[in-house]
């Protein structure tokens, strides 16, 4: 079953540009990743909150990919930029995903 991981973060301040550079480090990486669907990096309107969502075809693939190394390192460097209570969650897609691209073998 397809899952959507959401981030969510405030960055210390003077820290935004290196948590934008993180998440995006983290997103190419991640889309990478065999089970990885799509995903994107976001910002709040008023700029003070930034986070990313990435689609996985599944739970246990999410898992193995927030589990690599490579992940542990940028979330590492990430977690000393951002305000202590960062929030990620994971969610079960219900109904059909409309609109995502096809996914890779």
């Amino acid at each position: 079953m397809p899952v959507v991981r959401i981030s969510l973060m405030r960055p210390l301040a003077g820290r935004r540009a290196e948590v934008e550079r993180l998440l995006e480090e983290m997103h190419v990486f991640f889309s990478q990743q065999k089970g990885f669907i799509t995903g994107f990096r976001f910002a709040s309107q008023d700029g003070d909150e930034l986070g990313r969502i990435g689609v996985w075809e599944s739970e246990t693939r999410a898992d193995e990919v927030a589990q690599m190394q490579h992940t542990m390192a940028i979330r590492g460097r990430l977690h000393q930029c951002i305000q202590p209570g960062h929030k990620e969650d994971l969610y079960n897609i219900q109904g059909t995903p409309l609109g995502l691209p096809p996914r890779r073998p």
